[in-house]
């Protein structure tokens, strides 16, 4: 320990040990022990996702100072939980949170787009609808999942420090927000505003800026808001790059293409399901659930949906199956949006298996988390959100969307 100390005395060790990210923190039962970071997103390159994780920073004891790479096996039990558990609770509230908006994950574009295919005389759904729904949803559930990963990953925790020093720094680095970062910032606050604005609240009578007399029936939507302001940009001098714009077509090409085609071809595929009539002899054929009651219907699908993800696209899978609640949901005698707004919740409950979203695979990547860590800790967190959804779905989400139960 001495000598470590020592070691650590000597300005020109300690330069080299601080540059190659170490920094001695000292545990209770252990000698001092460097903290490392995982790498950035700089040496990660992983698939672009609408609530994908960034890197992580944390904390890890190490054996050696002689090595800045460190075997799991190698760190010490409490530490290494602890950091299974900051990497789960981050691809976790990635999948949450992307339910909370409209906009937040692929499935849920996927429903509202459906939907008006489907069933072109309802009421769209509208972003202010969704967000009054799956907002509280998504923070009670954040919450619950806070409760239990504390319990569970934080207990008997003694040998861990974390640097603030070193995360102020960073922060610092950062520099002051620029003007090009505030005028986005502005547009994207903007857009949220208009968003939620546009339709108002009818049940208490006040109108949105979309029921102006200005604007036909019709004609001005969600799509219509996002469009106008980034055009916007595309006309925006930036004072940082005189001579150019804060938006180019260069930079507008490298939109992820791949994942708009995959919803693009899910609607023809749903648009197949529906002229085929495959969908309407699904349907008949899930009959057998009309006596059970609401409820219970409600969480046989959330349940079906949710392990089904597990190893499927949550695109595909919202693609496939929202035709088929559809016409299920007529055929039992219930409205569509109740089963199929369900159902592409569902989509995004996926916690178990590494391949079932973009954000389980990224915080895999990092080699601490073994699929038997994974499938305990998803397991549980799915049958929270299960609970939590069907609940919710019969009771605020019957009220938000003025579902009638057949």
């Amino acid at each position: 320990l001495n000598q470590v100390k020592e070691r650590a005395a000597r300005p020109e060790v300690a330069n080299d040990e601080e540059q190659n990210g170490l920094v001695l923190t000292e545990g209770d039962d252990h000698e001092l022990a460097p903290v490392r970071t995982i790498p950035s997103e700089g040496e990660t390159k992983v698939d672009e996702d609408t609530n994908s994780g960034d890197a992580v920073l944390i904390a890890q004891p190490e054996p050696s100072l002689a090595s800045a790479e460190a075997e799991p096996e190698s760190v010490p039990e409490d530490v290494l939980r602890f950091i299974k558990g900051v990497l789960l609770s981050i691809a976790y509230s990635a999948s949450i949170g992307g339910t909370s908006t409209l906009t937040g994950t692929a499935p849920n574009l996927v429903l509202a787009a459906q939907w008006a295919a489907l069933f072109p005389d309802a009421p769209p759904i509208t972003f202010f609808q969704w967000f009054v729904f799956c907002f509280p949803l998504a923070v009670l559930f954040q919450f619950v999942v806070w409760v239990l990963f504390a319990f569970i990953y934080s207990r008997n925790l003694s040998t861990i420090s974390i640097d603030v020093g070193l995360i102020k720094k960073q922060y610092q680095d950062l520099g002051p927000i620029t003007w090009a970062e505030k005028v986005v910032l502005f547009v994207f606050i903007s857009t949220v505003v208009l968003w939620l604005t546009r339709t108002g609240m009818h049940e208490l009578d006040i109108p949105g800026w979309g029921d102006l007399p200005i604007f036909k029936t019709g004609y001005v939507t969600d799509a219509t808001v996002v469009l106008t302001l980034s055009v916007a940009l595309f006309f925006i001098p930036s004072r940082e790059t005189p001579g150019q714009n804060l938006l180019d077509w260069e930079t507008a090409v490298k939109a992820p293409w791949s994942v708009i085609l995959l919803i693009g071809g899910g609607f023809a595929l749903a648009e197949g399901f529906v002229v085929s009539g495959l969908s309407s002899t699904l349907g008949t054929k899930l009959e057998i659930l009309a006596p059970l009651p609401v409820i219970l219907i409600l969480l046989c699908v959330n349940t079906v949906i949710s392990f089904l993800t597990e190893m499927t696209s949550n695109v595909a899978t919202a693609n496939v199956l929202l035709p088929v609640l559809a016409a299920m949901s007529i055929s039992i005698h219930q409205n569509p949006l109740l089963l199929m707004m369900s159902g592409t919740l569902s989509c995004s409950y996926a916690f178990m298996l590494p391949v079932a979203t973009p954000p389980n695979a990224i915080v895999f990547a990092y080699n601490y988390l073994r699929v038997s860590d994974m499938v305990r800790a998803g397991f549980l967190v799915s049958m929270v959100g299960l609970a939590l959804l069907t609940t919710s779905m019969y009771f605020l989400g019957a009220w938000t969307f003025d579902i009638e139960f057949g």
